[in-house]
């Protein structure tokens, strides 16, 4: 995968194991009822935050990460 990702194509990871998405992704989406609640890049995640985005208890939009 990281070969493709550095080629510039965008890779569209779909899991709930946190650790795993927190080893492979640049920047994690997070979707709660449909709408998204997280767009968080690498250096700002961390499981409290994902999970918080998750379940309705909070937005983050990191700086800078566009949609």
């Amino acid at each position: 995968m990281s070969g493709l990702s550095e080629r510039g194509y965008a890779i569209l990871v779909i899991s709930s194991e946190l650790p795993e998405i927190m080893s492979i992704c640049y920047r994690t989406l997070v979707i709660f009822q449909g709408r998204v609640t997280g767009n968080i890049l690498r250096d700002e995640m961390d499981e409290n935050l994902i999970m918080r985005c998750a379940t309705g208890g909070k937005t983050h939009f990191s700086e800078g990460a566009v949609l």
